[in-house]
């Protein structure tokens, strides 16, 4: 099966960090709070059963995600950057999905197009999001080089450049 097939479990992420220490445990970059890759937190788990969930495991909750992006946790909200529409290759794109870190449901999602058509779709939804403490804002790069600020709380795009058009990154 393919990596991309595979369902993404976000909620290991959630799982790893108890309820209560939700709201305090940001994770704003993708190598953890302090760019370094290495968690803080304590008395974590050594294993799950990705099958187990509620009272049954010490999973929270899961969902199917098409990404290869890393999530960052930012105010009791999980980002990720997603492959859009991937068996409509007119349509293919990519989105930022935003889910509440307590239940695993989807809050908002902002799409955009993948428009050049000789990207390798393994990119496609692999960069990561980083977010902003002081704003709440999410910011966001695009297969194609559309660099985005969005709204953490809503999705709305604040402001957007293209890289490959203003500064021809490809």
């Amino acid at each position: 099966m393919m990596l991309r097939r595979l369902p993404f479990v976000l909620g290991l992420l959630c799982a790893a960090l108890s309820p209560s220490l939700i709201p305090a445990a940001d994770w704003p970059y993708w190598r953890g709070p302090n760019m370094d890759g290495i968690s803080p937190e304590t008395n974590l788990p050594d294993s799950w059963d990705p099958a187990a969930e509620g009272d049954a495991g010490n999973i929270l909750w899961k969902t199917p995600a098409n990404c290869r992006s890393t999530p960052i946790l930012l105010n009791n909200r999980l980002y990720f950057t997603a492959r859009d529409k991937e068996d409509i290759p007119s349509e293919e794109g990519e989105k930022v999905v935003c889910l509440d870190a307590k239940t695993g449901k989807v809050l908002w999602e902002t799409r955009f197009s993948v428009y050049l058509s000789d990207v390798p779709v393994e990119r496609v939804g692999w960069s990561s999001v980083v977010g902003d403490r002081e704003t709440g804002d999410v910011f966001a790069l695009g297969v194609c080089g559309l660099f985005q600020c969005l709204d953490g709380k809503t999705g709305e795009v604040k402001w957007s450049h293209s890289m490959h058009e203003e500064y021809g990154l490809l």
